[in-house]
Formats: C-alpha cells, sequence, structure tokens
C-alpha cells in the first residue's frame, strides 16, 4: 500500500511541484515514509503535510493520504510500529464516506482498488494534507 502511494506522488507534479520531492520528502530523506509497518507514527514526525486526526473535525480533500489502523487508541506515538497499519489516496469525499484509491486492496489484497469507508470508522487514524 505505501509502496503505491510513493509511485503516485513521486510521478504527480502541481503546478511545478512534485508532491514527493518538493513537499514530503524536502526536508531530507525520509525512509520508509510510508511503510505498512510504521506508516503513521514516521508520517506524522517527519513528512513536511499537516496531519488532521479522524477526530479533529478536518474534511479529507482530493490528494489527502488516509491512514488507517485497526489498533488505533486514538494517540498517535512511536508503538504505533505495528503490521495492521495502511495507507491509501483519498479519492473523494461526500457527507457520509471517504472513497479512496488503495494498493494492495482488493481480491487477495494484491490490486489497487477504490475503496468506500465511512468518515466515522473507527479504524481512520487520520488525513495527511498538503492543503492548508
Amino acid at each position: 500500500c505505501g509502496i503505491f502511494v510513493k509511485w503516485v506522488e513521486l510521478h504527480t507534479t502541481v503546478d511545478g511541484v512534485n508532491l514527493y520531492n518538493d513537499i514530503i520528502n524536502k526536508e531530507g530523506n525520509i525512509i520508509n515514509p510510508y511503510s505498512a509497518i510504521n506508516p503513521i507514527y514516521t508520517f506524522s514526525v517527519s513528512s513536511n503535510l499537516t496531519f488532521y486526526t479522524r477526530d479533529s473535525g478536518y474534511i479529507p480533500k482530493m490528494g489527502d493520504i488516509i491512514f488507517l489502523d485497526r489498533d488505533w487508541n486514538g494517540k498517535i506515538s512511536a508503538s504505533m510500529y505495528s503490521s495492521s497499519g495502511h495507507v491509501a489516496i483519498v479519492k473523494s469525499v461526500d457527507s457520509e464516506y471517504v472513497y479512496s484509491i488503495d494498493g494492495n486492496s482488493g481480491a487477495g489484497a494484491t490490486c489497487v482498488a477504490e475503496n468506500k469507508r465511512s468518515l466515522t470508522a473507527s479504524n481512520i487514524v487520520g488525513y495527511g494534507s498538503w492543503y492548508q
């Protein structure tokens, strides 16, 4: 899942700005920023994007990164190094659902697939966003 998100960002440039090289990795090389074993903590402390927890009231936007974890306890900590982490890219949002494009998803978790989750789903940790 993380490799897919990174690949998309490496190949996305908006107004001359590459989303991975010029925003996320701007301050220096982030080792495995989206590793499935530690995406949330590493991202929240190392990335140049803003991190919003699910309960912050932030409404996700197209292009945001959605972070999920089955064992989410409401706190971002180094103990979140867990194989249950997952990341995806927000495609759209409506009043009830967030729609995402997920790598390592679908049948047998081996493909890229679109997913729909309730905005209040307990496994949503939060969103990484470059919108200010």
